[in-house]
């Protein structure tokens, strides 16, 4: 930056107003003077009566940007070519600190003229010697409008956050305590602000939860984390429960520093409800299932069996068969031989024979369950058979014997 060395009457009137300080100092003056980041100008009054004959002896760079004018617009200027600044509490803060003899800060002056840009200015005055002012001075424009900019943005939040209903949105310090309290909040824990602020949040817990530290377990996971996530039972001001999904998030500043937490709560009662519904249901038909699959098993095995049974009796049967078939052979074979012998041997022989066969047919009889009323029809129609066939045998023997 280059700095411009003041010279002529002003210098000497700076001069002289800094000689309490000493001569040492009087070389650096330019320097600092220029290098300054804030507006400071050196003004004289030059009637004691008249605030307007306030006059601009000198002003730094500085002080030349923050106004958008120059310094050799309003190096020489007296405030009566400053009429709107004759109306703000400026000159006669000026008259006040130089009659005072102390600094006074004026605080924040919006002005602009066609000469000075419309902003507000953060102003000090403070006496030099003789009747010599100075005035230090700051635009503060941008950060007023953006303090205004973020108080409305706050304000908007806040009332954003106040309105949500279906979620309990509250901040809590570091060590837990609550320190905000929204609508949301009030409608499902039922505490109003003024009497839960200040109290420790694990008040919203059960007694199970307290004794085991789940409170601080979850603060303690969103300052490792950032954020802890947690469903379960958590209690109202009336004593009821309710299922809720909790999400805790640390707060931290610009240095990283932990300021408190954010804690947004919404009940889940309805879900969780849903959910155990569900999976007792899930259960039920899985158990109905394992019932049915055990019932389905045992009648398999059933049949199973009952067909094996089955099959046996019928070649028990086929078997019976074969053999009365056999014995109609050998009838049919001997039927040619003597009458007296066939009448003889069917006594002794097929009599014997036949009471076997009607033995067999009585065991298969017995054996075959009670489902199988055809095999047992059939076991009673060859016994029939059979017996019929005795009589019969003995009817021929009679008559072979009579013809013998």
């Amino acid at each position: 930056m280059t700095t411009r060395r003041t010279t002529g009457p002003q210098a000497h009137a700076v001069k002289s107003a800094l000689t309490p300080f000493g001569d040492a100092t009087l070389p650096f003056y330019s320097e600092i003077f220029g290098g300054l980041p804030v507006g400071v100008v050196v003004l004289h009054l030059e009637n004691p009566k008249d605030v307007r004959s306030f006059r601009i002896m000198d002003l730094n760079p500085a002080a030349a940007a923050l106004t958008g004018a120059t310094v050799e617009d309003l190096r020489g200027r007296t405030l009566a070519e400053f009429p709107k600044l004759l109306k703000t509490p400026f000159p006669s803060g000026c008259l006040a600190s130089l009659q005072a003899r102390k600094p006074k800060n004026l605080g924040e002056i919006s002005y602009s003229d066609e000469r000075i840009r419309q902003g507000i200015y953060s102003v000090q005055v403070f006496p030099l010697s003789g009747d010599f002012m100075g005035v230090a001075f700051e635009n503060v424009t941008d950060r007023r409008h953006a303090e205004q900019s973020l108080r409305e943005s706050e304000e908007r939040f806040r009332m954003l956050v106040q309105s949500v209903q279906e979620y309990a949105i509250f901040q809590l310090d570091p060590l837990g305590q609550v320190v905000s309290w929204n609508s949301g909040a009030e409608r499902l824990k039922g505490y109003r602000a003024e009497e839960v602020l200040g109290k420790h949040f694990s008040v919203f817990y059960p007694a199970e939860d307290v004794s085991s530290g789940k409170p601080e377990q979850l603060l303690a996971e969103a300052v490792q984390r950032g954020q802890s996530e947690d469903e379960g039972w958590r209690i109202r001001k009336d004593g009821s429960r309710f299922w809720a999904n909790v999400v805790v998030t640390a707060l931290r500043n610009a240095k990283g520093s932990l300021q408190g937490f954010a804690k947004v709560t919404r009940d889940m009662t309805n879900r969780h409800g849903k959910e155990e519904s569900l999976a007792k249901a899930k259960e039920l038909l899985e158990l109905r299932a394992e019932q049915r699959t055990a019932v389905l098993s045992r009648i398999n095995q059933e049949l199973r069996i009952e067909i094996a049974e089955r099959q046996r009796a019928e070649d028990q049967f086929k078997a019976s068969l074969d053999q009365l078939r056999a014995l109609a052979a050998r009838l049919q074979s001997v039927r040619e031989e003597d009458r007296t012998s066939i009448a003889r041997e069917i006594h002794d022989e097929l009599g014997q024979a036949c009471t076997a066969i009607k033995m067999d047919l009585a065991l298969i009889g017995r054996k075959a369950t009670k489902r199988q009323t055809q095999l047992r029809a059939k076991v009673d129609s060859a016994i029939r058979l059979v017996d019929e066939m005795i009589v019969t045998l003995r009817r021929i023997a009679s008559e072979l014997t009579i013809w013998a």
